[in-house]
């Protein structure tokens, strides 16, 4: 295995190390930096990235990607494992899913700027980044993301634009082993997120949505996600022995995100132990009300004749119209992989 030079910081084969990225120069006198967690192995093989984070508040796959990590043995290691835990600092700090306005009048959603640009905003400064010292390096990415402070989510976004890593794309996707998948069409020239530049690059980008805030001391969707990732690198020959299908797994034929259309008080009607599980249609599951005098302004119930609940807004507390509340998904249109 080639040692591997990461913004001018070399990790050799054998080695285990933290390499710092610098962005740009903070008003305080600091240096914002993305730092990387390098572990090279001996043996030659690809180089897997994870990376999590670019929405401050989904903070649950920090745990997945140090837990990774923290048991690769690099003498039996066949590649590379570049880990970014944090790629959005600044939104991270406040742990909110957008970057502060302050800094950035005209781009606050880090997933949506890239590959960025040296002279533009931070944020687009943060993806240019990435683009640059990290993306560059990688046969294959882990793009994590979950719900935030009030929300948990539980499936595998698989993006298919049609082009040559698409099918290694699916591939990839399906070993990470969720219960669930949802196929996205998209199209090859539109570059905005980290996973769609991957793409463009020759990467397969598989965009894994697990867990939450409110789900991290969850000891058993931690090692879901861990697990989940350790079978994409066997299904890429880096670690030994056969990778593991999940015989429940199904693509989901068609499913709906559901924002809040009224401000207010969110009142939950199922907790998170309904994540990833089957309800009837009709089914309430939330409500929002006002504040002041109580009335109600809306409800949200199941859509389908068995609704999957793929992501749960389950928290009590203040809402804003265009919110995220739920993503429902069809049993009925499910198709075993």
């Amino acid at each position: 295995m080639k040692p591997i030079t990461i913004a001018g910081t070399t990790v050799h084969p054998g080695e285990s190390k933290f390499v710092r990225i610098p962005v740009a120069r903070m008003p305080r006198g600091d240096t914002l930096e993305l730092v990387v967690r390098a572990v090279v192995g001996l043996q030659d093989g690809p180089v897997l990235g994870l990376e999590s984070g670019s929405h401050g508040d989904e903070a649950f796959a920090i745990q997945t990607i140090h837990e990774v990590i923290e048991h690769l043995d690099a003498t039996k290691l066949k590649g590379a494992v570049l880990g970014m835990p944090v790629c959005n600092p600044v939104a991270f700090e406040t742990f909110t899913r957008l970057t502060g306005i302050g800094m950035t009048t005209d781009a606050v959603n880090l997933n949506i700027v890239f590959p960025g640009s040296p002279t533009g905003s931070l944020v687009s400064q943060i993806a240019h980044a990435i683009a640059t010292h990290f993306l560059p390096h990688l046969d294959a990415l882990v793009d994590f993301h979950s719900g935030g402070l009030e929300s948990a989510i539980d499936y595998t976004l698989v993006k298919q634009s049609g082009g040559p890593v698409s099918p290694r794309i699916l591939e990839l996707s399906k070993a990470l082993g969720s219960d669930f998948l949802s196929i996205t069409r998209t199209d090859p020239s539109g570059v905005s997120s980290i996973s769609e530049l991957a793409e463009s690059m020759g990467i397969p980008a598989v965009v894994t949505m697990l867990g939450g805030s409110v789900t991290s001391s969850d000891v058993g969707v931690l090692q879901r996600s861990v697990a989940g990732v350790q079978n994409v690198m066997r299904t890429l020959g880096m670690l030994d022995g056969a990778p593991t299908p999940n015989p429940r797994q199904r693509v989901i034929g068609d499913r709906k995100l559901v924002r809040h259309l009224q401000g207010g008080i969110f009142i939950p009607a199922v907790g998170f132990d309904k994540v990833a599980a089957v309800v009837p249609k009709g089914t309430l599951v939330g409500s929002v009300r006002d504040a002041n005098t109580y009335e109600l302004l809306e409800e949200y119930r199941a859509p389908y004749h068995e609704t999957i609940l793929i992501m749960i807004r389950g928290v009590f507390g203040r809402v804003f119209a265009g919110d995220y509340a739920f993503i429902f998904g069809d049993q009925s249109t499910a198709q075993v992989v």
